[in-house]
């Protein structure tokens, strides 16, 4: 996943208590557009930075920063709480996946 992808929510990212109400069939029963964004940011942990200590999988060695297109979204995979700083607005790997055109 590069910057300039197109993402939506997975079914892991559904699932997460704090984004489950930004899950797809919940939107669908409220007459809500799918959930839309594009990845502006991939940034990966440096190695050798030893705050990161705590990144133990390759999934939570990469966090990506998306630009979403509904007004009503998720800020962070944290959901959309107010405490959280524009630095903690990223979500992991699992937690996104493509979106496919139609064919």
């Amino acid at each position: 996943m590069k910057a300039g992808d197109l993402v939506t929510l997975s079914a892991y990212g559904e699932g997460l208590a704090d984004l489950y109400k930004f899950a797809e069939h919940r939107r669908k029963q409220d007459g809500k557009p799918p959930l839309i964004g594009l990845v502006v940011r991939a940034w990966a942990v440096p190695p050798d930075d030893k705050s990161y200590r705590y990144c133990n999988s390759e999934n939570e060695k990469t966090r990506y920063y998306i630009n979403w297109m509904n007004k009503e979204s998720p800020a962070s995979r944290f959901g959309n709480r107010a405490y959280y700083s524009t630095q903690h607005a990223y979500f992991f790997r699992n937690d996104l996946k493509f979106i496919r055109g139609k064919k």
